[in-house]
């Protein structure tokens, strides 16, 4: 894979809801969006990445995870922290080390997904930080790849990714929508953020409902997603 935009054949949504004010797109996020926060996935990735972090900086595995928070921070992602603080060049070994081959060790069995995104009528999208082969297999195990019509990943994106609004924007360019007409899901609040500055739609996915203070509306998971779109229902 190029780590390009992938446009992936959607399955025919069940029913199309008349509400007017309901978002045209569903854009998400992957890990925990797709999965919840508290899932093993969440914890393995940051294991790797520290690990990653501990081995390339020659440094024990705590002050590896304070440095690697400080510089997600302020960069964003970990990756863009290493290249510009610390002349990490190659990225393809990173991408392949922090992102678990093996996804079904990690996650949870949510058997009703692939039945609530089918029932959404709004054309749905990905807009990760991670890499095309990792959203994949995320979504092959939940048996949902046919609900999205495609994945902005950060291949894709040039390395840029959320909350450079670089990101947004080849999103936008690419399904050929105003901010306004796109809900975007994620569970970093930054990363909505610089959506929202678009004025793009954002909701907060945050499990514990625990979330200092949030700007944005928020569901604890991606399954009370419809009971947020359509309230009344």
């Amino acid at each position: 894979m190029t780590g390009a935009y992938i446009p992936i054949s959607p399955s025919t949504p069940d029913r199309v809801s008349p509400h007017h004010s309901i978002p045209e797109i569903l854009l998400f996020d992957v890990d925990n969006t797709i999965y919840p926060a508290s899932s093993p996935m969440s914890s393995e990735i940051s294991r790797r990445i520290t690990l990653f972090v501990s081995e390339f900086l020659g440094v024990d595995i705590d002050e590896a995870g304070d440095l690697r928070r400080s510089g997600f921070l302020q960069y964003g992602t970990t990756l863009k922290w290493l290249e510009r603080e610390k002349n990490f060049q190659d990225i393809e070994s990173y991408l392949d080390v922090v992102h678990p081959p093996d996804v079904e060790r990690f996650l949870p069995e949510l058997p009703e997904l692939k039945e609530m995104l089918r029932q959404l009528p709004m054309d749905k999208y990905i807009l990760t930080n991670s890499t095309m082969e990792h959203s994949m297999r995320i979504l092959e195990f939940y048996g949902i790849a046919d609900c999205f019509r495609g994945i902005f990943d950060i291949r894709g994106n040039g390395m840029e990714g959320k909350p450079h609004q670089s990101a947004y924007a080849r999103v936008l360019h690419a399904v050929g929508k105003n901010p306004g007409d796109i809900l975007f899901m994620d569970d970093v609040h930054g990363y909505l953020d610089g959506f929202s500055s678009l004025g793009g739609r954002c909701l907060l996915i945050d499990q514990q409902m625990s979330h200092p203070a949030p700007l944005h509306p928020r569901i604890p998971g991606i399954l009370d997603l419809p009971a947020f779109l359509f309230p009344s229902e």
